[in-house]
């Protein structure tokens, strides 16, 4: 009960697909709908465009008050590390001080560490605020970005509707109307 297998069949029929993918590869794709830039803008799309340019600009002006706001954060940091690195370096000279003998060194460097606490939790405050300024800006960015997509979609519907559902003239459609009839 061997299966006899007709390898001429097989082979006419692997041709014949190595054909048609060859043909298929070979063949070029061609879009029957024309893309935006090779048909002129309507009126409603130049405006379109128009406010997309605007909103572009609004984008690159708050990405750089975002880059602004990042390095005013770093500069914090740093100001921030440094009077950690102060605080530090006084809580380290009062515990070297011997009390009795260098109480006024020590209470003025303690008033040094309280100034440098209070100017610590300062900056951390502004750090704060900055980076709420930040989330913000990201938002709007955000938020443009959307509407820039959203006026994209937009036109490229109304061209599609233009192309597949063509305005006709008043004028024409009493011919056809007319031609109809007759």
């Amino acid at each position: 009960m061997a299966l006899k297998v007709d390898h001429t069949a097989d082979l006419i029929i692997m041709m014949t697909l190595l054909f048609t993918m060859a043909l298929i590869w070979a063949t070029a794709f061609i879009d029957t709908l024309p893309p935006l830039g090779d048909t002129p803008l309507t009126a409603s799309e130049v405006s379109h465009r128009r406010t997309q340019e605007a909103m572009k600009k609004q984008i690159e002006n708050i990405e750089k008050h975002r880059q602004l706001a990042f390095e005013k954060v770093c500069r914090i940091t740093a100001q921030r590390i440094k009077i950690a690195e102060r605080m530090h370096n006084l809580q380290t000279a009062v515990k070297k001080l011997k009390p009795p003998r260098d109480i006024g060194r020590i209470a003025e460097m303690k008033k040094a560490i309280r100034y440098c606490g209070k100017e610590h939790e300062e900056l951390y405050g502004i750090v704060d605020d900055v980076s709420h300024q930040m989330y913000q800006m990201l938002m709007q960015r955000l938020t443009l970005r959307r509407n820039i997509d959203s006026l994209d979609l937009q036109m490229e519907r109304d061209r599609l509707a233009d192309l597949l559902y063509p305005h006709i003239p008043l004028d024409l459609e009493e011919d056809v109307k007319e031609d109809v009839k007759k």
